[in-house]
Parts: structure tokens; C-alpha cells; sequence
């Protein structure tokens, strides 16, 4: 019965599983490698201090000017703190 509803699924979703795989695939063997460009170290800056003065409750120094780059500060930020505390354990 398990089967066969899994076996259901997988014809029905067959496209979507195609595309997820492929893309998995093409994307997995890069992960770790920053993409290169000229504004990379001035965002990757911006979200680690981001992150700290969100950390000491420091919420003037959070705001830059309006951008829609902020998501991007707040995932990043988070991000990078998250990895630097990781690392601290395996270093």
C-alpha cells in the first residue's frame, strides 16, 4: 500500500523531482565559493556589522540607508555568525 502511493507521488511530481535534482546537482558542488564581484567585501562587511550591532542592541547603527539589501544583511549577518561559531569548535 506504502508502495504504491510513493510510486503515485513520484509520477505525479516526476517534473518537479527532475528539476530539484538537476538543479541540486549543478549547484552543490559550489556551495562554500563566494561569487565574485566588486561589491562583494563592502556586503559581506556591512552584514557582519550588521549582525554585531544587532547582537549588542545597537539599533541606530543597524540602519544604513533604505535598501532592499537589508533581508540580505540580516540573512548574510546571520550567516556568517552562525559559520564563524561552528568553526570555532573544529579549529
Amino acid at each position: 500500500m506504502r508502495k504504491l502511493f510513493l510510486t503515485k507521488a513520484i509520477k505525479k511530481y516526476k517534473d518537479t523531482i527532475f528539476i530539484a535534482s538537476l538543479y541540486l546537482l549543478t549547484r552543490l558542488p559550489f556551495l562554500g565559493s563566494d561569487i565574485i564581484n566588486i561589491d562583494a567585501p563592502a556586503w559581506n562587511y556591512r552584514a557582519k556589522n550588521f549582525y554585531t550591532y544587532l547582537k549588542q542592541l545597537d539599533f541606530s547603527n543597524t540602519y544604513r540607508s533604505y535598501h532592499p539589501g537589508v533581508t540580505l544583511m540580516w540573512l548574510s549577518g546571520f550567516g556568517i555568525e552562525t559559520y564563524s561559531q561552528i568553526y570555532k569548535f573544529f579549529k
